[in-house]
């Protein structure tokens, strides 16, 4: 609820994207009356060059190789950062992290959603002139993986967030959020707002537990809750046939092409499925973590601890039965 405190809930701290992303833009402006702000050790942060906004960082906070297009009709091509740049659309996320929340706004007065919903200000708004139709761009200061060795709570954080700005907004929910209008073309009515990250605890201050309710009807999911049905609908039933094709001898590549199997008919359910790429990387995440840490033996020790726990939960029930009958008597 906004207002409520600010949480200091610690979002993805993966040492790989760390690395991959390190130099980049974790305040927009890093200096502080006149001086250089100093930048907390959390190696899962983007961290900037002094001085640079996020406009001048936008370049380095998207893909290395971005999707991209002038007219999405025709087609979606890929190019690196420095040629994409110069196409009126282009991609902000990679596949397995999420930088960006992206909101397609379609109606007249699309610049003023934010406003309207009272919601804090998105980092740029990126309005085309003709129609006045917008896409809506916040950064996080933290960026959330997919699943990608990852652990699922920030996602399920990140799609609550999410599920709430596009009901607020009154934004598109079926956008899937592959490329967006490119704020560094000139097409476009660009105005930069924001001037720091945000954090997914600060944008969840601003909505209400109404805002964030999951649909119930699996058709009607949209956006990373999308990710997180699929995931974890396929993890319950990954859970109970790696053991079967480990006692049958099969390949993991065989579990691997029944996990992708799954994931493409659970996708199927959905009003607007998730790409191939993004189910193909949840199979994959699925299948080498249960493959991994599922086995026979560790499947025995799980059962024999259940079963010492349900026999000492029945001794005791039992012993304060026959206290009452003893009472009783």
């Amino acid at each position: 609820m906004r207002g409520g405190p600010k949480s200091t809930h610690r979002l993805e701290s993966q040492s790989d994207y760390a690395t991959a992303r390190s130099g980049l833009c974790e305040r927009a402006l890093s200096t502080d009356h006149g001086g250089v702000r100093q930048v907390g050790h959390k190696p899962y942060q983007i961290v900037a060059p002094s001085g640079r906004t996020v406009r001048e960082c936008f370049p380095d906070l998207i893909p290395k190789r971005p999707y991209c297009a002038n007219d999405v009709s025709q087609g979606l091509i890929i190019r690196g950062r420095d040629k994409a740049v110069g196409y009126r659309h282009i991609q902000y996320n990679g596949p397995t992290d999420l930088t960006w929340l992206l909101f397609d706004v379609d109606r007249a007065d699309a610049r003023f959603a934010a406003e309207d919903a009272n919601l804090p200000q998105p980092t740029v708004i990126i309005v085309n002139r003709r129609k006045g139709h917008a896409h809506l761009a916040y950064l996080l200061g933290q960026p959330v993986l997919r699943f990608a060795e990852s652990r699922s709570a920030p996602l399920r954080f990140a799609a609550a967030v999410q599920r709430g700005f596009v009901r607020r907004l009154g934004a598109d929910p079926h956008y899937c959020g592959l490329i967006a209008k490119n704020p560094m073309h000139s097409s476009w009515c660009v105005e930069w707002l924001a001037p720091e990250p945000y954090d997914l605890p600060t944008l969840a201050d601003w909505l209400f537990e109404p805002d964030t309710r999951p649909d119930p009807q699996l058709k009607s999911q949209f956006g990373l809750g999308r990710n997180c049905e699929v995931f974890d609908e396929l993890r319950s039933i990954a859970y109970r046939e790696v053991l079967t094709f480990k006692k049958q001898g099969e390949s993991f590549a065989a579990y691997v092409k029944r996990l992708h199997d799954l994931a493409f008919a659970i996708n199927r359910q959905f009003a607007v499925p998730l790409s191939v790429s993004e189910v193909r990387s949840i199979a994959r995440s699925v299948a080498k973590w249960t493959w991994r840490e599922v086995s026979l033996e560790r499947f025995s020790e799980v059962q024999s601890r259940r079963g010492r726990r349900t026999r000492a939960t029945t001794k005791a029930r039992m012993a304060i039965v026959d206290a009452l009958a003893d009472d009783g008597a």
